[in-house]
């Protein structure tokens, strides 16, 4: 048994934390994405995604057009569905995730899937306001939204939206909802 064996890397440990099938097995095949985007600064979205989904270079490489958005994924490889629990382990989430957000200065970001929610009380972030579909300060038409939000250590927020079957952003009429919410 090497060292490697008894005392996998972080990254290996990583990859374990993941077991999709089918659609949803996930792939060696192209590079790790564990962020999308420019780390120098330059972005004016930070947002959390799941996993970097299908590859797609007109968007995603080094010299794709003006990226202005920075995209950390909870799990860096590449599938194109989601079809098991992500586990990712607390201190891979923190150094590779919550540090370089943490030296960015990030003061708002936004968060894509119900399992940043879990990661967010498993890291112990206080949370701050919660609203779903039916609360009367967040008239959604979606059924199944909710928006849960959490403090950051250095004053900034995460914002964690999700519905049932859906792991991306909002729509345009949620997410003006989701704006004036903020914005109380």
């Amino acid at each position: 048994m090497t060292a490697r064996t008894r005392f996998p890397s972080r990254s290996t440990r990583w990859w374990s934390s993941y077991s999709g099938r089918g659609a949803g097995q996930p792939t060696r095949d192209c590079f790790a994405e564990p962020y999308i985007g420019p780390l120098n600064g330059d972005a004016t979205v930070v947002a959390l995604g799941l996993n970097p989904g299908r590859a797609h270079p007109e968007l995603q490489a080094r010299d794709a057009d003006d990226p202005q958005v920075l995209t950390f994924e909870l799990y860096p490889w590449h599938s194109t569905r989601m079809t098991g629990a992500m586990k990712p382990p607390s201190d891979v989430i923190s150094d590779f995730v919550w540090g370089p957000i943490s030296d960015l200065g990030a003061q708002l970001v936004f968060a894509f899937g119900r399992p940043w929610a879990r990661v967010c009380e498993a890291l112990g972030l206080a949370p701050a306001k919660r609203c779903a579909a039916g609360d009367p300060d967040f008239p959604t038409r979606v059924r199944s939204r909710v928006i849960q939000t959490y403090h950051l250590p250095d004053g900034g927020r995460v914002v964690v939206c999700w519905q049932s079957g859906y792991a991306g952003p909002p729509g345009r009429e949620d997410t003006r909802l989701l704006r004036d919410l903020l914005s109380r």
